[in-house]
C-alpha cells in the first residue's frame, strides 16, 4: 500500500540520532482477536478498517496494535490486532496500555491550558529572569536576552528558539543521571539559543519537559499526578501511567515493545526524565475518551472552554499548523498529533465530522517515511469513510 498524502516536517523528530538503521523482524500475521463488542455481539468486524490495518502491520512487521473510533461521543469501534508480546504468544487485548511517546505532549498542552484558563498562567509569562515562571533559580546568571525573552508560549509553539533537532541537537537525552533542576541548570549553561524566540519553529523534546516542570510549580503537585487527578476531572482514565520508561516501571499490562534492527537496545535506555514530551502510558481506549475531553464538540464534556480551545488549537504564525501541544491540519479539518520511540508508533486524530480516532503500535519501522504516510493515509480514509455504519453503542460505557 503506497499512500501519497502531504505532511509535516515535524512528523520526523530524531529522538536518537544512533538509530539511522531500517530492519525488519519476523513475520507475524496480523489480524483482528476478539474484544469485548465481540463477546457481546455488539459490533460485527468492519472489514474495511480492519484490512487498512492488517497491511500495515504485515507491510511493516508489526506485532501488535489497538484502534479505537469514536463518533458524536459514543465509542463505536475497539477492536485489538496481532500480539502485545510475542515470545508468551499474548494476543492484543482492550486492557493493554501502551507508550505514546510524544502524543504525551497533548496532555502537557492541555495540562498548561486548564492553567491559563484559571488564571494561574498566561500564554506572555516569560520562562527565566526576573519576575519570570522559574526566576533565576537555574544555571549561571546574567542570562542572556534571548533565554530571558523566551515565554509560555514560545514553548507550547516550538518557537523557543532552539534545544530541538533542527537547531543543532535536543539535550534531552544527554546526562540522565542530572535532576530535574541540575538538567536545566545544564542546558542553560550549554546549550545555546541558535534563533531569537518566536522567530523559528523549532521541534522541541526538552521544551515540553519544561512544560511539565512549569504544570507542577504552579499547580503543586507532580505531573503524574496532575494528569491521573486535576486534569480530567470527572473523566477516569484508570490506565493512565507517566513511566520512567526503565524495564521495572512496565505496567501489569503493558505490551512489549519491538524495536527494529539495531534500536531493540534502546527500548529500555530512554532517559527517565522524558515526561512531558513523551511519557505518558495508557490504553487505546481511555486516550480515545481523552481526545474526547479535548475535541471541542458538545458530545461530551471538555477540559477546556470555547475561548481557551481557540488558544489550544491556533497554530503559529512559523508552525506550520502546530498550536499548543496538539496540530491543526486545517485543509484536512483534523487536529492531531503523533508519537515515535523506539518500539512505539501512535497516533491520534480528532476530525471535523464528529470522530476522532485512536492507532497505537508495539513497534515502528525504522528510517521509513513510507510507514508514517500509510498510516496517516489509513486515519484520514477511515474518518472521511462516510459508508462506513457504526453500530448504535457507546463502549465508554461498558
Amino acid at each position: 500500500m503506497k499512500m501519497k498524502l502531504p505532511k509535516f516536517k515535524w512528523f520526523y523528530p530524531v529522538l536518537f540520532t544512533a538509530l539511522i538503521l531500517s530492519a525488519c523482524s519476523g513475520d507475524n500475521p496480523a489480524g483482528p482477536k476478539e474484544n469485548k463488542q465481540d463477546e457481546n455481539n455488539q459490533v460485527s468486524e468492519i472489514q474495511a478498517v480492519d484490512q487498512l490495518i492488517t497491511e500495515i502491520m504485515n507491510e511493516y512487521s508489526i506485532p501488535g496494535a489497538s484502534l479505537t473510533i469514536s463518533e458524536d461521543g459514543r465509542m463505536v469501534y475497539s477492536r485489538h490486532f496481532g500480539y502485545a508480546n510475542t515470545e508468551e504468544n499474548i494476543e492484543m487485548t482492550d486492557n493493554h496500555v501502551f507508550r505514546i511517546a510524544s502524543c504525551s505532549k497533548t496532555f502537557t498542552g492541555a495540562a498548561i491550558m486548564k492553567l491559563v484558563q484559571e488564571g494561574q498562567l498566561s500564554f506572555s509569562d516569560k520562562v527565566f529572569g526576573e519576575e519570570s515562571i522559574f526566576g533565576m533559580n537555574y544555571g549561571t546568571q546574567p542570562y542572556g536576552n534571548r533565554l530571558e525573552s523566551i515565554t509560555l508560549e514560545d514553548l507550547l509553539h516550538h518557537t523557543l528558539g532552539g534545544w530541538g533537532v533542527s537547531s543543532g541537537g535536543d539535550p534531552i537525552d544527554y546526562q540522565p543521571q542530572l535532576n530535574h533542576g541540575d538538567f536545566i541548570s545544564y542546558v542553560i549553561d550549554n546549550w545555546s539559543l541558535t534563533y531569537e524566540p518566536g522567530e523559528q519553529f523549532v521541534y522541541s523534546n526538552t521544551g515540553y519537559f519544561l512544560l511539565a516542570r512549569i504544570v507542577e510549580q504552579v499547580s503543586g503537585t507532580t505531573f503524574k499526578n496532575y494528569l491521573k487527578e486535576e486534569l480530567i476531572g470527572n473523566e477516569t482514565l484508570s490506565s493512565l501511567h507517566v513511566t520512567t520508561f526503565d524495564i521495572e516501571d512496565r505496567q501489569p499490562n503493558e505490551v512489549e515493545y519491538y524495536g527494529q534492527g539495531s534500536e531493540n537496545q534502546y527500548v529500555y535506555t530512554i532517559a527517565d526524565r522524558r515526561d512531558g514530551d513523551a511519557g505518558v502510558v495508557i490504553s487505546a481506549e481511555d486516550l480515545l475518551k481523552f481526545v474526547n475531553a479535548i475535541d471541542g464538540f458538545n458530545t461530551r464534556p471538555d477540559i477546556l472552554n470555547s475561548e481557551t480551545m481557540n488558544k489550544f488549537t491556533e497554530p503559529s504564525a512559523v508552525g506550520g499548523g502546530y498550536a499548543a501541544g496538539i496540530s491543526n491540519w486545517q485543509a484536512q479539518n483534523v487536529w492531531f498529533h503523533y508519537g515515535s520511540l523506539p518500539g512505539t508508533r501512535t497516533a491520534f486524530m480528532r476530525h471535523a465530522n464528529g470522530k476522532n480516532i485512536v492507532l497505537l503500535f508495539n513497534s515502528r519501522a525504522v528510517g521509513s517515511d513510507q510507514f508514517v504516510y500509510d498510516i496517516q493515509g489509513a486515519l484520514l480514509e477511515i474518518l472521511n469513510n462516510n459508508q462506513i455504519d457504526y453500530p448504535d453503542i457507546d463502549l465508554f460505557e461498558n
